[in-house]
């Protein structure tokens, strides 16, 4: 009875292993990304007697084991990492070295004084613009009194330019307007001014705003004017010489590494003596206009 139990439980096992089998292979089957197994299971005969053709497959294949460390891609050495971020070094006789030199100027058409020309322009506009201030005011403008330092507070050193504090705009002649943004800085624009050695005197409170100040400065004297018209042109023709200079020198620089010869060296220098007498009969120009209005202005 026993040995007819024990085979009715082993068919009645067998059977039902095949059932399961059988729904297993029929089952539909699922999309690739899921159906994917995460990990393979090999063969016993192959992870215990055969691991040396287990590894040898597997690194066939693209696969690793778990116990093995993943690749590392070789770091580059030091030198190679100097060596792929050094800049290439440009050539002492290409346009692109004088670039970086500053001088913007090009040895293969050495007579081309642009980059000289837009330094002298440079120049005549910085001056022209200090020399319209000087006669629309002298010293004392607008832009001059928004630059006196103010300071709001006593108990702090801190100082601010009156242009943050207030509005400066001229009113005709000699006569300012200082609009003041908040009233409390009133009386601290009023220390400043009386402080300033440029004005020594008291502004005037507005009896319609109280926020309004006007400030009337003192005449400048016509001998110091004219001496400020003459410091900005003689600055003026100064500028242009050290250009002028500076070019020539780059001149004899071409000729001793043999970029330029000796007699394109010479017409360069010519050349350019030609542009720097151009501007310096504008100069001259200029300054005799700008004294004889100074001269009419203040009689």
């Amino acid at each position: 009875m026993k040995g007819a139990r024990a085979a009715n439980v082993l068919l009645h096992s067998s059977a039902r292993t095949r059932s399961i089998c059988s729904r297993t292979t029929t089952a539909p089957s699922l999309p690739s990304a899921l159906a994917a197994p995460r990990c393979q299971l090999l063969p016993a005969s192959i992870t215990n007697g055969g691991a040396t053709f287990a590894h040898a497959s597997m690194a066939s294949s693209g696969v690793r084991f778990f116990s093995v460390t993943h690749a590392v891609a070789k770091k580059a050495g030091k030198k190679g990492q100097k060596e792929d971020t050094k800049p290439a070094k440009a050539s002492s006789s290409s346009p692109a070295a004088d670039s970086a030199d500053g001088s913007g100027a090009d040895p293969e058409n050495p007579t081309v004084f642009s980059d000289v020309a837009e330094q002298f322009q440079k120049a005549q506009t910085y001056t022209e613009e200090q020399v319209a201030q000087l006669l629309g005011g002298g010293r004392f403008n607008a832009k001059v009194i928004g630059a006196l330092p103010v300071q709001p507070d006593r108990k702090s050193t801190q100082t601010y330019p009156l242009r943050e504090l207030a509005t400066v705009s001229p009113l005709g002649g000699r006569r300012f307007s200082i609009l003041a943004f908040e009233e409390e800085s009133i009386k601290p624009i009023l220390s400043a001014v009386q402080k300033s050695d440029d004005f020594n005197q008291q502004p005037q409170r507005s009896d319609e705003n109280p926020l309004e100040l006007t400030l009337t400065v003192e005449p400048e004297r016509a001998d110091a004017l004219v001496k400020r018209a003459k410091d900005l042109y003689h600055t003026w023709r100064e500028q242009l010489r050290e250009e002028t200079h500076k070019r020539n020198k780059l001149h004899a620089k071409w000729q001793a590494d043999g970029t330029i010869t000796v007699d394109v060296s010479k017409s360069c220098r010519s050349k350019l003596q030609t542009l720097q007498t151009k501007y310096m009969d504008t100069i001259n120009k200029a300054e005799k206009n700008t004294l004889r209005q100074i001269e009419s202005k203040l009689g």
